[in-house]
């Protein structure tokens, strides 16, 4: 069982108490971007890596929220599709 929909929770009330649900979903996607930008040109560093996925998660996380996305179930449907690259 996963717990996606717990940190999603975590992260809305985050984002509300410090006025940070207002950012739309474009905004958060072209931060997105910028995040990964700098992990790509920082990936043999590994404090600024783990930096950068954090941000990337709770950005993830942030549009999950906007897109009111049901994270667990996805990510076992992710897992059920998954399973034909298992076999063989």
């Amino acid at each position: 069982m996963t717990n996606l929909n717990q940190l999603k929770s975590l992260v809305n009330e985050f984002e509300q108490k410090a006025g940070f649900d207002k950012t739309e979903a474009r905004k958060l996607l072209e931060m997105l971007k910028e995040e990964m930008s700098i992990l790509e040109n920082e990936f043999n560093n590994k404090q600024s890596a783990d930096h950068q996925l954090v941000d990337i998660i709770i950005l993830a996380l942030q549009l999950a929220n906007r897109f009111d996305t049901d994270l667990d179930a996805v990510w076992t449907l992710w897992f059920e599709k998954s399973k034909k690259y298992l076999e063989g």
